[in-house]
């Protein structure tokens, strides 16, 4: 199995092992080139967009590969 980069973290499931990489709001920004504020805007208002994970009260992450994937469709829904 591959050494986990920062940010990963494995899950696993009776038949697999893969790797999910969290990230940070600001991490969500960056990818996109957006502000902070417009990823909690598109968390409001579209229901595509992919949901951050609560680790707890205070901390939330998202699912990196969701949001490119999400980019993805974007892009095909535009071609």
């Amino acid at each position: 199995m591959r050494e986990l980069s920062k940010g990963e973290v494995a899950m696993s499931s009776s038949a697999t092992t893969h790797a999910i990489e969290l990230g940070t709001v600001k991490d969500v920004a960056a990818i996109l080139t957006i502000h902070e504020k417009t990823v909690w805007r598109w968390m409001r208002e579209d229901d595509t967009f992919p949901r951050q994970i609560r680790l707890s009260s205070a901390c939330s992450r998202w699912d990196l590969n969701a949001v490119r994937a999400w980019i993805a469709g974007r892009v095909e829904v535009q071609q």
